[in-house]
């Protein structure tokens, strides 16, 4: 897996793991603290927890990701619907 292709965003209160949805889907346990982008790709997962669950599921401990983005006010991932858990 490239992760150079996967970067986390933050602002001022918070960051998220940006990772394709499609791969998001296969770990269990993503909560609906996480958001995807408006098309469905993108999904952007809460930075405590769920992006722990992906890193531990993918084996990425070490991983380098590619340059964070930073927003100086509200990340625009605030504004997309919220990641919907599997049931």
């Amino acid at each position: 897996m490239n992760t150079k292709r996967l970067y986390w965003i933050a602002d001022c209160g918070h960051e998220w793991l940006a990772v394709p949805t499609f791969m998001a889907r296969k770990v269990s346990g993503i909560s609906s603290f996480s958001y995807v982008s408006p098309a469905g790709t993108i999904a952007y997962l809460e930075g405590d927890c769920d992006a722990a669950l992906f890193i531990k599921h993918y084996e990425l401990d070490g991983a380098e990701y590619g340059a964070p983005k930073v927003y100086e006010t509200k990340a625009p991932c605030r504004n997309y619907p919220r990641y919907e858990c599997a049931s």
